[in-house]
């Protein structure tokens, strides 16, 4: 069937552009594409440094997109890092501060079970989008960002899916992509498409031709992960020859947070805030507009998506947000502040069994990171890898980020929170869930 018009997948990501006005009233407003892809770390793709090219479809786009090099999560569990894409404030504000299935199994003897939702009091992204106009589709395959949990306000459209035991995840997105496109979308006018892909989430699989066996159950690990970006990249390529790319659309790539393979002890994520489930990629593609092949070091946050849209759309960005718009870097030769502190914390919880908060803040080239009682201190310029802790090399230093970290968490006034209480079934549906995606060990 032939499709006209564009919608643009891509991974994580977002746009910004130096000096957009804002769509005029003679022109259509651009569409919009939020493509965020579950565990994706930004080391794993080629245009990142990553030795292997797991993502030919993507690597050429970052030809033709501005790239943020240093782009950052608010935490690394699903829940908490996609609320705050979709409100711009961080997870101690909005209130989502774990999965949303843990919150359902740590109630799982009660009848009913109470679900944190998005504060009405914050307009979500998709809603704000809503208002201006625009046809809304979400479409997710996280279990965790769902319409219990606020997910869905705002959307003409929106549905989860649940991943765990798919080894076609893409695929079935797509088809599920498809369906929306056409029946639903009305062509002559602008349409935002928020697209949460899981493939490279646990359960790794071995995705062929790309999956190639080591002998070594980490390694092996590794290549099945890689595998699922390059079969993820695959469906983005066969999507977007499928609908058509023209030269309206928007298309924002990013991540909700990364993954660790024992770099720290630690597999997995939703434990720790080391940079393997911290830095994320961020790229936006369009190229008829924005300039191409741009790449921006300065630190950003996954939480700037929403105020860069609010300009792009001629809409000055809430007070409320803690991300900033990024428009002032949609220009060559801009000039570059690394002046931005990035918070991030993560409260670790398995099997039933909830953990201390851990923080951290990244400042320039220095990394902060309170580890329950430990203090960690590192310096990502001369040890991206996060090898040396030096803490007591530089105590100033250290007492500085550990100053500004407790000011920040003092900061966080939380929004007052929304519940919503469902009928809970006593089956194992909810521990062969989480058991299948990881989180219970």
């Amino acid at each position: 069937m032939k499709l006209t018009r564009n919608l643009i997948l891509i991974l994580v990501s977002f746009p910004l552009f130096f000096g957009w006005p804002g769509p005029s009233s003679k022109e259509q407003k651009p569409n919009i594409i939020l493509v965020v892809i579950d565990t994706l770390r930004a080391d794993h793709l080629p245009f990142y440094g990553y030795e292997k090219n797991t993502a030919p479809l993507l690597a050429d786009l970052a030809n033709q997109s501005i790239i943020f090099e240093n782009a950052y999560t608010t935490s690394s569990f699903t829940t908490p890092a996609t609320a705050s894409i979709f409100t711009s404030v961080f997870p101690l504000e909005h209130g989502l501060t774990i999965n949303t299935y843990f919150e359902k199994f740590n109630q799982e003897e009660k009848s009913e079970i109470l679900i944190t939702q998005i504060p009405k009091t914050l307009t979500t992204l998709s809603e704000f989008i809503k208002k201006a106009g625009y046809q809304t589709y979400g479409i997710s395959h996280n279990i965790n960002i769902c319409k219990n949990s606020g997910f869905a306000r705002g959307f003409d459209i929106f549905k989860t899916f649940s991943y765990e035991n798919l080894d076609h995840g893409a695929r079935h997105l797509n088809h599920e992509i498809q369906d929306i496109w056409v029946d639903h979308v009305d062509r002559s006018r602008p349409f935002f498409f928020y697209i949460h892909y899981m493939d490279p989430h646990t359960p790794y699989h071995q995705k062929h031709p790309w999956y190639k066996d080591t002998g070594n159950k980490l390694k092996n690990d590794i290549a099945a992960y890689d595998s699922e970006i390059s079969y993820l990249d695959r469906y983005i390529r066969s999507l977007s020859q499928l609908l058509e790319w023209q030269d309206n659309t928007i298309v924002f790539i990013t991540a909700d947070h990364g993954e660790g393979f024992l770099e720290h002890g630690s597999k997995g994520h939703g434990d720790t805030l080391f940079q393997e489930v911290l830095h994320v990629p961020l790229m936006v593609y369009y190229p008829q507009k924005f300039p191409q092949g741009l790449r921006i070091p300065a630190n950003v946050n996954t939480m700037d998506i929403y105020p860069t849209i609010c300009e792009l759309l001629g809409e000055i960005p809430d007070k409320k947000f803690r991300g900033r718009s990024l428009l002032k870097y949609f220009k060559k030769n801009s000039t570059i502040s690394n002046e931005r502190y990035m918070y991030a914390h993560v409260i670790p919880y398995y099997n039933k069994k909830q953990h201390p908060p851990r923080k951290s803040v990244i400042y320039k080239e220095w990394k902060y990171i309170e580890w329950e009682d430990e203090k960690r201190l590192y310096n990502l310029t001369n040890d991206p890898g996060e090898r040396s802790n030096l803490n007591k090399a530089h105590p100033e230093i250290s007492g500085s980020l550990q100053n500004k970290l407790s000011r920040f968490f003092i900061s966080c006034n939380p929004y007052q929170n929304e519940y919503i209480s469902i009928p809970h079934t006593p089956d194992q549906k909810y521990v062969d869930q989480l058991r299948a995606l990881g989180y219970l060990h």
